[in-house]
Parts: structure tokens; sequence; C-alpha cells
């Protein structure tokens, strides 16, 4: 199907690969089993239960919900992402992150100092921010940061390396 540039995107899916190339608007993809992949969209909203899912460019915001998967996106706004099983790269990310994963890991990286929630039980955390970020790293919510501190990095894993570093 084509549609013009900037047209709003909405797909349900049970089963089968879900390809949306081009520019585009917002996106919502709903798809119970099969690969989601985003070439360009203004916002994404997506919710798997089975597959890999792939997000190129977003101008806005990325929300992935996904039981069983991974999740790779190139670059995005602000990025809420949840999977139980699949781990999570982030690229190029401009905004805050809220990244949590049961068994995976999670890669992150930020063109901005913003904040970073990255939560897994079974997997190594990875977030590097731009060179000369002055970081809170934490591991309890409620730790306030430090006058003079750029973003909070919170992180929590049961059972995995944590690593915060600038580039």
């Amino acid at each position: 199907m084509r549609v013009p540039t900037g047209t709003k995107v909405v797909v349900g899916s049970s089963s089968g690969r879900v390809d949306i190339s081009g520019e585009v608007g917002p996106v919502s993809v709903t798809a119970e089993s099969g690969r989601v992949s985003i070439e360009s969209a203004d916002h994404v909203d997506v919710r798997s239960a089975s597959g890999k899912v792939t997000v190129e460019h977003a101008r806005g915001n990325c929300r992935i919900r996904a039981n069983s998967g991974s999740v790779l996106i190139s670059s995005c706004e602000n990025a809420d992402i949840s999977t139980a099983s699949g781990r999570i790269e982030l690229g190029g990310v401009r905004g805050q992150v809220k990244a949590h994963c049961i068994s995976g890991r999670i890669e992150i990286s930020m063109l901005e100092a913003r904040d970073v929630d990255a939560e897994t039980v079974n997997g190594r955390i990875k977030v590097e921010l731009p060179s000369g970020t002055h970081i809170h790293h934490t591991e309890d919510p409620a730790d306030s940061a430090p006058v003079g501190t750029d973003c909070v990095v919170l992180t929590r894993s049961v059972n995995g390396q944590v690593k915060v570093t600038t580039r």
C-alpha cells in the first residue's frame, strides 16, 4: 500500500511481517507474531507479542511493548520500551529513556544529557552519554541528584554487569 508522506499509519497483524517504509506520520502497530520494521515516522507506538521490532528514525517519541523479541531503535526523541524477553538497543536518543526487560541486555547511546531509567532482571546494562556530561548514577529511585548534575541515570540489574560511560 502507498500513502502520502506524513500519513498516519495504523496496522493490526495477527501473523506476518509489517514493513513501513518512507516518511510517514504517527505510526501505531499491534502485531501478534512477526517482525515489525519502521523506516521513518513522527511518533511510534508498537505492541508486539512475538518478533523483532526495528525503528530507523522517529522524529518524536517511541513507545514499544514486546513480550518476546528484540527492540532496536536507531534514532528517536523520548523512548519508553519494555520487553519480557529480548535485547533493547537504543541509539541516537535525544530525550529521556525508560527501558525495562526481564531477560535481555540493554544498550543505550544518548545524543544529549537526559535522564535514563534502565532495568533488567537478567542481563547487562550499558549507557553512553556525551562527553563532558555530569552524571548522577544510582540504583535507588529515591536518591536525589547533587547540584550541577546534567542527568540522572537510574540502573538496576539483578544478574548482570552495569556500565555507565561518556564518549
